[in-house]
């Protein structure tokens, strides 16, 4: 009876994203994916010293790092990350993850509430980061 609802992670594929924001987006969970409405819950593989747009989500998002080293810029901060770092971005909130190490930064993404995925996709909005001021 439940049996869709238990997955080989490592079995599924995604969609590949070409450089400069090389990287795999792996749907695992969803309103349209396995029928689960209540949030929408991907695996990321982003590839060494390579990152995500500078993007926010109409809905939140819980990014829990699995593995590999790296940044994240919120706004106008940044933050260290490194496995079993876990950080909520609230919808709104401009962010984009960056892997600076020679290897595979794996994340679990969870959005919340659930929505079809290529609405959530077409609603993504991206712009280019904040200037870093230099410091005197």
């Amino acid at each position: 009876m439940y049996e869709h609802f238990v997955i080989r992670a490592w079995k599924e594929r995604g969609e590949l994203c070409e450089k400069p924001y090389k990287r795999e987006i792996v749907p695992l969970f969803g309103p349209e994916l396995r029928k689960v409405p209540e949030f929408n819950v991907n695996i990321t593989y982003i590839d060494p010293f390579s990152r995500t747009q500078y993007h926010s989500h109409v809905i939140a998002e819980l990014i829990w790092v699995l593995s590999g080293h790296g940044e994240v810029l919120m706004e106008k901060e940044k933050y260290a990350l490194e496995p079993d770092t876990v950080l909520y971005v609230p919808k709104g909130v401009f962010h984009h993850i960056i892997n600076n190490s020679p290897e595979t930064m794996k994340l679990i993404n969870v959005f919340a509430p659930g929505m079809n995925r290529a609405e959530q996709k077409k609603r993504v909005v991206t712009k280019d980061p904040p200037v870093e001021q230099g410091r005197d």
